[in-house]
């Protein structure tokens, strides 16, 4: 079986430490008392707490939190992006109701321009005809005016063709402007329509906008406690290493140098695990101050 990573980790800095021991000068090296068993049971307590807590460190249930939120927020992205091009078609559908508006109420206010003309006319010409009807009855009572004068003079066909003419434009008009009023009130209705749902993909697009970026912020906050965390977890996965077997050495070594020497190693690396399990509840307490709470009530709630 090939050994772990772990335990050649841990003989590799077991293997510096006795290196630096060797290297340090034998004056400066004080006289140091071999581990009692009293010792190396209080030392292996101390590792065996130092292990909870590595184990305490949420990096698994981060993990699992971490890809959840990200599944959350990538799928939040394409929500958005579609919401986006609802947007997009929605303006431009607003846009093309807007402009079907304008043109249907241009329509309609030709359609009225041209009733109000052709009815001015027929009221000139219908003025025309009382006036001309009027001078034709004088011309008539007039003495010594033969009647076939008055009536070449006075003569009503063309005025009556006229009015005839205008009545019937007037008629086709009046359709014509009730047409197109139908269509103006048709394309105005399309067009509150369609701005009532460009508010509302707007709106839409603004909500989700708001929490995309809040999940956003989730992931990147727990990406980086993450990071964070790793390192705390390399450490403790590197010196407890080291220190479990700087703690067999020190059981089994018989020389007095050896177990002078591995004593200093063991103590010295104690103290290096006291600091990195402080570094570690330091690296769980901010954790847990800056997490939302959903999360740490899954990974941090002991």
């Amino acid at each position: 079986m090939k050994p772990s990573r772990s335990f050649l980790v841990g003989v590799c800095v077991f293997n510096a430490i006795v290196a630096q021991q060797l290297a340090a000068p034998t004056a400066s090296a004080a006289p140091t008392a071999p581990l009692t068993a009293t010792e190396i049971r209080a030392f292996q307590k101390q590792l065996d707490q130092a292990r909870k807590n590595q184990a305490n460190v949420p990096l698994d249930c981060l993990k699992k939190q971490d890809e959840r939120l990200t599944l959350e927020r990538d799928a939040e992205q394409v929500h958005l992006g579609e919401l986006r091009r609802k947007e997009n078609n929605a303006q431009q559908m607003a846009a093309k109701a807007e402009q079907a508006t304008t043109d249907s109420q241009n329509a309609l206010r030709l359609e009225t321009n041209r009733l109000e003309a052709f009815e001015r006319d027929f009221r000139q010409m219908s003025n025309k005809r009382l006036n001309q009807a009027r001078e034709f009855s004088e011309c008539m009572q007039a003495p010594f005016v033969p009647a076939f004068i008055c009536a070449f003079r006075y003569s009503l066909d063309e005025i009556d063709n006229r009015i005839h003419g205008l009545d019937d434009q007037i008629k086709r008009t009046r359709r014509s402007l009730e047409e197109a009023n139908k269509k103006f009130i048709s394309a105005r209705t399309d067009a509150e329509q369609s701005f009532r749902e460009l508010l509302d993909a707007r709106d839409k697009l603004e909500s989700v906008k708001k929490t995309a970026a809040f999940s956003e912020a989730r992931v990147v906050l727990v990406d980086l406690t993450l990071s964070q965390l790793r390192v705390v977890q390399q450490r403790f996965q590197d010196l407890l290493g080291g220190f479990k077997h700087a703690l067999d050495a020190a059981a089994s070594v018989t020389a007095d140098d050896d177990r002078a020497r591995t004593a200093r190693m063991v103590r010295d690396l104690a103290h290096q695990v006291d600091g990195v399990v402080s570094e570690g509840d330091r690296a769980t307490a901010n954790a847990r101050a800056a997490l939302p709470q959903d999360i740490t009530e899954k990974c941090l709630s002991h």
